[in-house]
């Protein structure tokens, strides 16, 4: 059953600062990466929680990934963006076989830069036009109820077009993510799972 309204009440947070990648490039989307300071915590419950931040070497499950957005779910002007997030699995696929997919639409020379992974691919598998900057999540290894948030939603070619999508790669951003905050006397704290 399709709902055109969210089935929980929102929390209105406001952002008291936008930080950029000082290196951003828009032409290529290179280190297409920001942090969203917020006025206020967030209120958590069972639909609202933290993600992690992976460091480079943890193992995850990149098979069983889940992005989710506001974002069309197809392609073209006449489309309408949901009133409902929406979530999707993805999994995320390696290197080479992005780049090949890739180069199918955009050049024979094209070479995936390494601040991105790609996910999906698949007939209907893709995020869409306004999901920029969302969250590609996937779990811990031997752990269902751990996520860490490997990607955040970049750039594609047509939505759900059969070609993979790109991700910004968090674990290339960690250092960056941890000297930001560090700037700003900002801390990490431990997260505990229930």
């Amino acid at each position: 059953m399709r709902s055109s309204r969210e089935p929980f009440l929102p929390e209105e947070v406001h952002v008291q600062e936008v930080v950029t990648h000082e290196r951003f490039e828009r032409k290529r989307l290179l280190n297409d990466i920001g942090l969203l300071l917020l006025t206020k915590e967030v209120t958590l419950n069972d639909q609202v929680n933290t993600v992690c931040l992976p460091p480079a070497n943890l193992a995850l499950n990149l098979s069983d990934c889940t992005a989710t957005g506001w974002g069309k779910h197809a392609y073209g002007e006449a489309v309408t963006y949901p009133s409902v997030l929406k979530k999707i699995n993805l999994p995320v696929i390696p290197k080479d076989q992005c780049e090949t997919s890739l180069r199918s639409h955009l050049t024979e020379y094209f070479k995936l830069h390494s601040s991105f992974i790609c996910a999906g691919g698949g007939a209907g598998m893709d995020t869409c036009t306004g999901d920029g900057g969302s969250p590609l999540v996937c779990p811990a290894v031997g752990s269902a109820d751990q996520f860490y948030q490997v990607g955040i939603t970049s750039w594609g070619i047509k939505c759900e077009s059969g070609y993979p999508g790109v991700y910004a790669h968090v674990a290339k951003f960690r250092s960056w993510i941890d000297e930001k905050f560090a700037e700003r006397e900002i801390e990490f704290c431990p997260l505990l799972y229930k």
